[in-house]
Formats: C-alpha cells, sequence, structure tokens
C-alpha cells in the first residue's frame, strides 16, 4: 500500500504505525491549503518578512531566501516556517491580490 493518496498526496494512517497524529494532523494541513485554495500573490520570488499564519503564495520561478529550490510551488506559512506544496494539472487558486483564479498546467496560469 503506498504512503500518500494519488492526487493530492495525504499521508495514510499505517497500520503499526506510531504518532499517528502526526501523519493525521499533516493529512489535516494540506487540506486546510488546498479546498477552497486561496493565495494572497502568485509569481513571489521574496518570502514576506511577517506572514500571517495560513496565508498562502505561489512562489515565483525565482525565488530566494527560505524558498529557494521551491520554484512554481504553493507555500503556505506555518509556524516554524513554511509548507511547499507541488500543483498537480488542474488545480485551480483564487488570488485575493486581483480577484482573479489561476489554474496550474504546469506552470499558473490566469484563467479569469
Amino acid at each position: 500500500m503506498p504512503n500518500n493518496t494519488d492526487r493530492i498526496g495525504l499521508p495514510y494512517i499505517l497500520q503499526s504505525q506510531s504518532q499517528k497524529e502526526v501523519t493525521h494532523n499533516d493529512g489535516l494541513g494540506l487540506l486546510d491549503m488546498l479546498v477552497q485554495a486561496v493565495v494572497q500573490q502568485v509569481s513571489l520570488n521574496t518570502p514576506p518578512a511577517s506572514p500571517v499564519l495560513g496565508d498562502c503564495y505561489i512562489v515565483g520561478g525565482a525565488p530566494t531566501g527560505v524558498w529557494v529550490g521551491s520554484a512554481n510551488k504553493i507555500a503556505q506559512a506555518i509556524t516554524g516556517g513554511w509548507r511547499y506544496y507541488t500543483p498537480f494539472n488542474g488545480l485551480s487558486v483564487f488570488n485575493i491580490t486581483d480577484s482573479t483564479i489561476y489554474r496550474f498546467n504546469g506552470t499558473m496560469g490566469e484563467t479569469s
């Protein structure tokens, strides 16, 4: 049996696994990020200095600082740092800054 769901990558709780609450909580965090996904900004390369916990951003193509290596991912501010998610084709997010929906198809493209 795989460790994660096929599309979103939610972690499965495995038989005889210790600390099941860690796996479960990680899955809840991913759901919190992706269900009705909202981002503060698209193609941002520099992490905000004081992000609000839970705020998400689409990392640009030339990230700096702690975002290096996370180009085109969704970055969510969490306690102690950032959670990153690689979008799947067809994932839509609402950009709160310009009230536009973006859909991932290899890159994050504007749809409306």
